[in-house]
């Protein structure tokens, strides 16, 4: 008698971390579907004022650019190209992203 109420404690034990298990499981699924939806949110928003980026090709660089709030948005690899131009290259490159300067 003592073995089979032993049983039924360990299956509802059981059960439980089961339940447990899933809904921890449903968190992150819901917690991966916000955070996508978010991203998918913010992607080519301008960070500073929220407007939609524009891509502009400068030179051989695709950069980012907020008609509103005449933001410049590059990444790290554009960055690094950019550095190496000459200091003539880089008003060049300005004034494809923004008109003449």
């Amino acid at each position: 008698m003592a073995k089979g109420r032993l049983e039924d404690e360990y299956r509802k034990k059981l059960e439980a971390l089961k339940s447990r298990e899933s809904e921890l499981n449903e968190r992150e699924k819901g917690l991966a579907a916000l955070e996508k939806k978010m991203k998918d949110i913010h992607a080519l928003h301008c960070p500073r004022c929220g407007h939609e980026l524009q891509t502009v090709l400068a030179e051989t660089l695709e950069v980012e650019t907020c008609e509103a709030c005449k933001s410049l948005w590059i990444g790290r690899a554009e960055m690094e190209v950019l550095i190496k131009y000459t200091v003539d290259r880089r008003k060049s490159f300005l004034a494809q992203v923004f008109g003449p300067l």
